[in-house]
């Protein structure tokens, strides 16, 4: 205690910074995912507005991301993609058979 210090002063100092120490830890901000995932921010906020994408949690204007809620919503993504697969030689047995165009009459040629 320094003699300019009281007794009260002394007991009211702030904590030191290292007792917050993994208070956030697993946790990502928007810009921190955007960063990740090579989206926009912008694309977040959509997504949220939408209820898609990863669930986020508001803390005032600030909006976390719990990583492990990020790695379940990718996980999911790649279940819930739909395998694509066209069978070879069915896209020309869908085309409409139209009738040759008939000659332009004056103007331009096609």
């Amino acid at each position: 205690m320094t003699p300019a210090e009281t007794p009260h002063e002394i007991a009211t100092e702030t904590p030191p910074r290292e007792s917050n120490v993994g208070l956030l830890d697993g946790w990502m901000s928007r810009a921190e995912l955007a960063d990740a995932l090579g989206v926009c921010v912008d694309t977040l906020i959509r997504w949220e507005r939408r209820r898609y994408g990863p669930k986020c949690v508001k803390a005032g204007r600030k909006a976390l991301y719990k990583r492990s809620t990020v790695l379940a919503w990718l996980e999911m993504q790649e279940i819930a993609a739909p395998e694509i697969e066209t069978p070879r030689g069915t896209r020309q047995a869908h085309k409409i058979a139209r009738p040759p165009r008939a000659p332009r009459i004056g103007g331009r040629a096609a």
